[in-house]
């Protein structure tokens, strides 16, 4: 039982991880959208959007694993020395996906009211 109680905790855990982090990729994609549509009265490449957005994510990741292995001696809740373990490379391959997304809708709505608002 408590090995069930504990699975679904990492569960839930990881799921707001993902969700998080999409969120910021996403707004951060979206910031940019409208500071570049404001500033250059353009729309802003899709590429540099999701470029954006992915480098947030990228380094709250990293940043969680080396301050992880440095603190802690270990990595996303596991033991030391397996950055490499499965259960951590699906999160992290899960929220760049997610985040890669997100970023693009976020630029898309920053576009779409830009659009609106110019006509």
């Amino acid at each position: 039982m408590t090995q069930a109680v504990e699975l679904l905790g990492r569960v839930v855990a990881n799921a707001v991880t993902v969700a998080g982090l999409s969120l910021l990729s996403g707004l951060l994609a979206t910031l940019l959208g409208v500071v570049h549509r404001w500033y250059a009265r353009a729309t802003v490449p899709a590429g540099l959007s999701v470029l954006v957005g992915l480098t947030a994510v990228v380094l709250v990741l990293n940043v969680e694993s080396a301050l992880g292995t440095l603190i802690t001696g270990a990595t996303n809740g596991s033991s030391p020395g397996t950055v490499f373990d499965t259960g951590v490379i699906v999160v992290n391959t899960t929220v760049l996906a997610a985040s890669a997304v997100a970023a693009a809708a976020g630029v898309a709505s920053a576009t779409s009211s830009a659009n609106r608002r110019s006509r």
